[in-house]
């Protein structure tokens, strides 16, 4: 397994605008895992958040079920994606005592 190089705090800005820039190209799985790279680094950098938070989001818009072999495999994952996001639209709107974490 090779091991992963870490970003030095000196190269973090440029890293973080490569990421916006792939993100703006629409390459959202390469702008995910640049914005990891720096979380590891930096895991309160909030332009690494946001970019990833709007990255993920973005991909919302992708049937990643259409590359499953069958269609019980793609309707059953696709179900596990809308329950995981129908939980967190749950989760925001429940006052934060009754939010368990």
């Amino acid at each position: 397994m090779t091991d992963l190089k870490r970003i030095p705090v000196a190269d973090m800005a440029n890293v973080l605008e490569k990421a916006v820039r792939y993100r703006l190209l629409n390459e959202l799985l390469q702008t995910a895992s640049i914005c990891r790279d720096i979380l590891t680094v930096d895991p309160h950098n909030q332009s690494a958040l946001v970019t990833l938070l709007l990255a993920l989001t973005h991909q919302f818009d992708t049937k990643f079920t259409d590359a499953l072999d069958g269609a019980y495999e793609a309707a059953y994952y696709e179900g596990i994606v809308h329950k995981h996001w129908a939980n967190s639209q749950h989760l925001q709107s429940m006052p934060p005592e009754f939010v368990s974490g």
